[in-house]
């Protein structure tokens, strides 16, 4: 199978569900002899390399698999955590104390002493993270986003009629693009790869070959309240064909009646200036659940859709669903994470490329 070198939209923004072959999924161990899960069974030759892409592991030396598992061996090259390195009994940031979920940890400590959660951007994670290259003969069974492209029928139209289209970004710092390999957010490291608007605007651009620009104002740290309040400053009165709404990451404790009313003024809005634009609603990922940060975000993606039932041009990427599915296959919130907290890496931001283009394209994205 082969391998790539640096970020490469033709194989990475293949969707997860779509073909017999995953470029750079990323793992991360812990412990010398810590196992992963991958989400298919590998059938043949397998590559794994570190998450720069530059360093190959051989396999019956570095690691070992067996199904869908993958074993780092113990006299191995690749990066791990030690467990009381991983959950240290101080906080590796002492600006940011994030203590564990205990109920979520697979390691029996001394719950009378204090344990936190490593935390650290833009190297010091994804440095310890693995990329693996494989193919396999299994089928996808899991979840898909629904092709909501009825809904985005005004912005095809006018894509399929050749005319340029702007775009505006919105909310946190994952829309900022933090951690993103290819921006100052994530280290401008190799594999390079661009942050999720950029992808997502580029893709759009060439698939229809038409002009397509995009503001970014998005903040990180941002709620919905945060949004909401700036709004008129930021996003009224500019020319925008597609809203990119992406917060709640930093929701948390935000009751979800409070974020509904906050996303759907947004929403009233939006069209009241632009009745035939299109909006994009994306829910946050949840939190490492090994982590103290999980909260509300559970709600939040119901609270998206039903309000896309009332405004009927609003399309709803499921992340969080898309995430929670990935987790229950066995991998963890940590294999695709840039920060082992909140903000996805390289292959969680593509898996949310994945999710944002299926949802609003359909069946033209998984040809």
């Amino acid at each position: 199978m082969m391998t790539t070198e640096a970020y490469t939209p033709a194989l990475h923004l293949r969707p997860i569900w779509r073909g017999c072959g995953v470029w750079d999924e990323t793992i991360m161990f812990v412990g010398a002899d810590g196992a992963a899960t991958l989400l298919y069974e590998p059938d043949g030759p397998v590559t794994v390399r570190d998450y720069r892409l530059s360093v190959t592991y051989r396999e019956g030396v570095d690691y070992r698999i067996e199904g869908r598992r993958i074993y780092r061996l113990p006299d191995s090259s690749i990066p791990y955590w030690e467990p009381d390195e991983y959950f240290p009994t101080q906080p590796n940031d002492p600006n940011i104390r994030i203590g564990v979920d205990w109920d979520e940890l697979e390691y029996d400590f001394d719950r009378t002493v204090q344990r936190y959660i490593i935390y650290g951007e833009p190297f010091m994670v994804v440095d310890r993270q693995c990329a693996v290259t494989y193919t396999h003969r299994d089928a996808y069974t899991g979840f898909i986003p629904p092709d909501q492209s009825a809904a985005s029928a005004p912005l095809l139209e006018k894509l399929r009629a050749g005319k340029p289209v702007s775009v505006m970004c919105y909310g946190d710092s994952v829309a900022v693009g933090c951690c993103a390999s290819g921006t100052k957010y994530g280290g401008f490291i190799n594999p390079g790869m661009p942050d999720y608007p950029h992808i997502v605007t580029e893709w759009i651009g060439q698939t229809f070959g038409v002009p397509v620009s995009l503001e970014n104002q998005a903040v990180g740290g941002w709620r919905a309240e945060n949004c909401l309040d700036e709004w008129d400053k930021r996003i009224a009165g500019k020319d925008i064909d597609l809203l990119m709404l992406r917060v709640g990451g930093n929701d948390s404790f935000t009751p979800p009646v409070a974020y509904k009313a906050q996303i759907g003024e947004m929403l009233r809005r939006f069209y009241a200036e632009h009745p035939d634009g299109t909006v994009l609603l994306q829910s946050a990922e949840t939190p490492n659940p090994q982590s103290c940060w999980v909260g509300n975000q559970v709600y939040f993606e119901d609270i998206l859709f039903s309000l896309a039932a009332e405004y009927p041009q609003t399309v709803v990427a499921p992340v969080y669903g898309m995430f929670v599915w990935m987790q229950s296959t066995g991998k963890r919130m940590r294999d695709f994470l840039g920060n082992n907290i909140n903000h996805p890496n390289d292959f969680g931001i593509r898996v949310y490329v994945h999710t944002i283009l299926r949802a609003l394209f359909g069946a033209l994205y998984d040809a």
